[in-house]
């Protein structure tokens, strides 16, 4: 699922490589547990014999980009979780999230906020919630350093669509099955954080007043929403610049490298101190009717 993020990269990218001679072809990659159907597009993509492929998408497992790798096929890959056993041809390009969510998350405990929901990328594999996912890993790092435990009551146990995580957002507000609701939630995509601001809206909780939010994207959602949203993110300008300067390194028989790009911390109106007492939510009839069936 290609966020604005990623549009805006690509404008640059395509820009940059134009100049250099290079044409950029954009290719879609489906989650889907269709053993032959992700073979097949493995094949496909050696066949092609590309200059160099970008991968920037966490759909992909390790074993498919390692034999993008073994083929001879120049990768950079856009790092946001650990690797095993990476081939050691692959360049690497990492967005520190792990640092900049441990600061966004912080600031949050610093506020006074102890009761913090995360809710995740859809395209991470199954568990989302792994050490080996930066951004949860940067969550965890926040409550360790101000020695607070984990609530597991505001981190969702599967999410595999929006519907689940508008299905958590829902038992999270519901003092039925949670007593003491969050008073801030982290959202890891700006599609994630578009669910996040519909059901609050439909449930009548107010940001910042009653919820707290913060988006791990500096998206241009976060800037086009009432009030803007505190974000984490980098200039999609510097990283297009950078990654085509790696991309061409491979093209021309360099040594690969790991490049790590700190993130800014953007604050907006979109945090608060917590309420005293989250108001009671407006709960949806298609959340009460599903409740009944769990």
């Amino acid at each position: 699922q290609l966020n604005d993020i990623f549009n805006d990269l690509l404008f640059y990218l395509g820009d940059i490589a134009n100049a250099r001679g290079y044409q950029i072809a954009l290719i879609n990659v489906q989650k889907t547990k269709d053993y032959y159907a992700t073979e097949g597009f493995i094949n496909t993509l050696v066949s092609r014999h590309y200059d160099a492929i970008f991968i920037m998408n966490s759909s992909l497992t390790e074993q498919q980009i390692n034999r993008l790798a073994k083929s001879g096929t120049k990768v950079l890959l856009y790092v946001t979780r650990d690797y095993d056993t990476l081939n050691p041809s692959v360049s690497c390009i990492v967005p520190n999230y792990r640092t900049g969510v441990k600061e966004a998350v912080t600031r949050l405990i610093d506020m006074g906020h102890t009761k913090i929901s995360i809710l995740p990328n859809l395209c991470y594999p199954m568990p989302q919630y792994s050490i080996s996912n930066h951004r949860f890993a940067g969550y965890m790092d926040a409550f360790t350093s101000r020695k607070i435990p984990l609530n597991m009551e505001y981190i969702p146990a599967f999410c595999q669509s929006l519907s689940d995580i508008a299905f958590h957002i829902h038992q999270m507000f519901d003092k039925t099955v949670t007593p003491e609701p969050p008073t801030a939630i982290c959202a890891d995509e700006p599609f994630v954080v578009a669910t996040v601001l519909k059901q609050l809206t439909a449930m009548k909780l107010r940001v910042p007043e009653d919820v707290s939010l913060v988006c791990f994207s500096n998206s241009t959602l976060t800037t086009i929403t009432t009030p803007e949203l505190t974000a984490i993110g980098f200039e999609t300008s510097e990283l297009a610049d950078i990654s085509m300067e790696m991309i061409q390194e491979l093209i021309e028989g360099k040594s690969p490298r790991t490049c790590v790009i700190e993130l800014n911390y953007y604050s907006n109106g979109s945090i608060a101190t917590p309420p005293v007492s989250v108001p009671t939510a407006v709960l949806p009839p298609e959340y009460l009717n599903r409740r009944k069936e769990h």
